[in-house]
């Protein structure tokens, strides 16, 4: 007979495998709704700059209050700020009312898509194609399938012994 906090456990157990699968794919599909009319993905430019690396460069907590507000950030003087809209001919970008943990998804998705590399001889960076390069999404993807197989067999296994 199945308990009532049989059920509990278990729900919580497979809204927490699903939540975190999606959020995997979260990145891409925010980047394709809010930012791939304006960047790509790698370091050429389009309307904005290309973001692999930004977040490298300037940091978590920079690209987080950029994304928020340009336009804050270029008034508050920030240095990297005026100068990213001195470079696109004073354009702000529009403000972007994403969660942290969006803009982190974003970035996190970014970075699958190209390898940087460093040539030995003269320290150009060398930009390969995400194919060469396993994308996280897809690893945490089979981890959360796997798992959530072991749980409910597992679940199954205790079931039958009640």
């Amino acid at each position: 007979m199945i308990t009532t906090n049989s059920k509990l456990i278990f729900a919580i157990i497979l809204s927490i495998f699903m939540v975190s699968n999606s959020y995997a794919q979260d990145g891409e599909t925010l980047f394709k709704q809010n930012c791939a009319s304006c960047h790509k993905t790698n370091t050429k430019k389009l309307v904005g700059p290309g973001l692999q690396g930004v977040r490298e460069e300037a940091g978590e907590d920079w690209v987080i209050k950029w994304t928020r507000s340009s336009k804050e950030l270029i008034e508050s003087g920030d240095a990297r700020a005026i100068k990213v809209y001195a470079d696109f001919n004073k354009t702000a970008m529009p403000p972007q009312n994403l969660k942290d943990e969006e803009i982190i998804a974003v970035f996190d998705y970014i970075d699958t898509k190209a390898v940087v590399i460093k040539a030995p001889t003269d320290n150009e960076e060398i930009i390969l194609d995400s194919s060469l390069k396993g994308g996280s999404s897809d690893i945490l993807s089979w981890i959360y399938g796997i798992s959530a197989i072991i749980v409910f067999g597992l679940f199954g296994f205790i079931m039958k012994k009640a």
